[in-house]
């Protein structure tokens, strides 16, 4: 079985909305609008939900199906990328706060707001048009930094120390935050397609074990730099550096995300090394 390709084309974009049409509320304006699902301090993706116009206060219905109509207002909130997605496939997208109304008729407006010019070209990379509807939905991106991130190592760590002149292990436990710095290449490569909310901790798994392997990167670097091992709890802002350098290519150019701060709470040695300083 094929599918015949459609003999008609389609596009669908996004027009911001003026500012006095939001003045009266939007209950009274619009039939449709959508809202970002709930969305916590360490959510990186939820979906976008329908608000009726007839949906009594406090008890609001939330739409399942996945068709939007054609003047359906999209509400966006700082800090995040709202992405238009049809049939898993990203068609426009924006950066900037404020309410979006969506046509049929329109090309793609890719708002940039403050990230670089570099997410139209992520976008070019991914996008499609021209195609028959199918699973129309709306994504936020959270672009604020998402913090307290846990990690821990099973393993000891080697460590020169100078001071000492001999090999050192420790083990290190703490937190680290990261920042989506390109949200398209996040959605498309780190986010899984089958679910419509995504919390850091269910795709932490897959990357901490980078996360450790550029940790150990980034403790050889801060010994053949000269810090003594007792120094390394008070490093952070040397090994956030650190590490965002070990990470740059994978996470970055490959995830769109990037390491903000590593904090180290507490480093513990084992005994040999215990005996040495």
């Amino acid at each position: 079985m094929a599918l015949a390709e459609s003999e008609e084309e389609f596009f669908m974009g996004l027009i911001k909305a003026a500012t006095s049409m939001v003045g009266g509320g939007l209950a009274d304006q619009w039939l449709e609008v959508i809202e970002p699902d709930n969305m916590s301090d360490t959510t990186v993706m939820t979906k976008g939900v329908k608000v009726r116009k007839d949906d009594k206060r406090g008890s609001n219905r939330k739409g399942t199906e996945d068709v939007l109509t054609d003047g359906t207002v999209v509400h966006v909130y700082p800090n995040m990328m709202m992405l238009l997605v049809d049939g898993g496939k990203i068609i426009d997208y924006t950066a900037e706060e404020g309410y979006y109304t969506i046509k049929n008729d329109a090309a793609p407006s890719m708002f940039n707001g403050t990230l670089k010019e570099a997410i139209a070209e992520t976008f070019d990379r991914f996008k499609f048009g021209g195609v028959t509807p199918q699973k129309q939905q709306v994504f936020y991106i959270n672009l604020q930094e998402i913090k307290g991130i846990k990690f821990g190592t099973s393993a000891p760590l080697n460590y020169f120390d100078n001071f000492y002149n001999a090999e050192l292990f420790l083990r290190a436990h703490g937190t680290y935050s990261i920042h989506v710095v390109d949200p398209i290449l996040f959605y498309t490569n780190a986010i899984p397609k089958n679910k419509t909310q995504v919390e850091i901790n269910d795709i932490n798994e897959q990357y901490l074990a980078e996360f450790l392997t550029a940790l150990q990167s980034a403790i050889n670097q801060m010994s053949a730099d000269g810090q003594r091992i007792s120094y390394v709890p008070s490093k952070s802002l040397e090994l956030s550096k650190y590490m965002d350098t070990a990470l740059d290519d994978s996470w970055r150019e490959l995830r769109g995300m990037e390491i903000v701060s590593v904090a180290v709470a507490s480093i513990s040695y084992t005994d040999d090394s215990v005996k040495l300083i």
